[in-house]
């Protein structure tokens, strides 16, 4: 296939990726401050409020018993809401950041947005670092795809949605540092990104695809290897929880311990939900204002987009190791993200192997160069444009999910 070699060849790298990457970001600068951004720009600016004094490590509470009376009835919750609902995040490394953001800039959005977008080109630097460690045959396209994925923008608009950004460049160090063989250091990285956010649960899903995947030896001794990272896990969800922090009654985000059955009616609905963007790069922000059969019928087509992919990719995961990884890495990181509804924000972790996947298809397009040429146009030019219209209408899109809680809460 001739653009196969002509795309190996291509002289860009990392700082290349990088550069596109921002390239695409640019047009969210202008978005202004929107939704959790103006929440935490009341409480960070000593004004009076309903929400009073609060600590800076508690900015992403939205929700507490203690509070949702007052709350409700001065108007900063809706009419509808529950008095016993917990929406309630400890992510105190991300928090620190607004905090400092509001300290220096506490009117001008613009610094906060440049602090987002400097955030993203690290993210895409240490993902670009990722695949050339793990896969350098095809990495250059990768880093690029990933670059210009088309759900990143929201992540930058909404700067409140840092986090995952922070709790990426974590999980890469993570990833990179597990795979070399350093997993007591990437335990304790495990822990310091959990303090970003409950995102980091996302880069362990490559962790454990490593060591499904890649990793040799027995496979009970590469299950003993995940058990630090278990063992982090299991004393932040009992410290987290022993604090107060978690999600209850939201309808929003579903806990497993406390709603089991939502969780798996979630995980069932959002997966292949997710998984049908990810690939398709069709737009989830409006998932809140859409009606429940819509909802079905996105879920059955993403249903129908797995398996259309695994049909695709279905000969080569059984001879390529790698594309075995990159897949179940996918996989898997997109179910910390099922447990809230589907938002284009959430694909950041699950990009990073479409990407890996996508490039290897087009640098080995082993019998289906149609297939492989679809898909780099999608996610390249096709990705970069829709990123880029994305970017700039975010504010509106924002104002239009707004709208739509106004009208119908349920």
């Amino acid at each position: 296939m001739f653009f196969s070699s002509v795309v190996r060849r291509l002289p860009f790298g990392r700082h290349w990726a990088v550069l596109a990457g921002i390239v695409v970001a640019l047009a969210t600068l202008p978005a202004g401050f929107m939704l959790d951004d103006v929440l935490m720009r009341v409480r960070l600016s000593g004004v009076d409020s309903p929400w009073g004094s609060s600590p800076w490590w508690e900015l992403y509470t939205f929700a507490d018993p203690a509070r949702n009376r007052v709350l409700r009835d001065l108007g900063a919750h809706p009419w509808w809401s529950d008095p016993a609902t917990r929406m309630s995040f400890f992510r105190p490394l991300s928090a620190l950041t607004h905090g400092i953001d509001f300290w220096l800039w506490p009117d001008d959005p613009l610094p906060h947005h440049l602090h987002s977008l400097a955030w993203y080109a690290l993210a895409v630097f240490a993902a670009a670092t990722v695949l050339r460690r793990l896969d350098r045959d095809s990495a250059r396209l990768s880093a690029l795809l990933f670059a210009v994925s088309a759900s990143h923008p929201m992540i930058l608009a909404w700067t409140s949605a840092r986090n995952t950004l922070i709790a990426f460049v974590l999980a890469c160090a993570m990833v990179l540092l597990h795979t070399a063989g350093r997993r007591v250091w990437a335990g304790l990285l495990l822990a310091v990104g959990l303090l970003a956010g409950e995102a980091m649960l996302a880069g362990l899903a490559y962790v454990v695809a490593w060591e499904l995947c890649v990793a040799q030896g027995r496979v009970q001794d590469r299950m003993v290897a995940l058990v630090p990272h278990a063992l982090v896990v299991l004393v932040w969800r009992l410290a987290y929880t022993a604090a107060g922090f978690g999600t209850a009654g939201t309808g929003i985000y579903f806990d497993p311990a406390s709603d089991p059955v939502g969780a798996a009616q979630a995980v069932m609905t959002h997966l292949p939900v997710l998984l049908l963007s990810g690939w398709t790069l069709a737009p989830l922000d409006g998932w809140a204002i859409l009606p429940p059969t819509v909802h079905i019928a996105l879920a059955l087509a993403g249903v129908g987009c797995v398996v259309g992919v695994g049909w695709a990719w279905l000969p080569r995961l059984r001879r390529d190791v790698m594309a075995r990884f990159w897949m179940t890495g996918m996989v898997l990181s997109v179910l910390p993200f099922t447990l809230t509804m589907p938002m284009d924000r959430l694909l950041v972790f699950a990009n990073l192997g479409i990407s890996a996947l996508v490039a290897r298809l087009v640098c080995r397009p082993d019998g289906r160069p149609r297939l492989a040429a679809a898909l780099l146009v999608l996610h390249l030019p096709v990705a970069a444009l829709f990123g880029i219209v994305r970017g700039a209408t975010a504010a509106p899109g924002v104002d239009l999910f707004r709208s739509g809680l106004a009208v119908d809460p349920d």
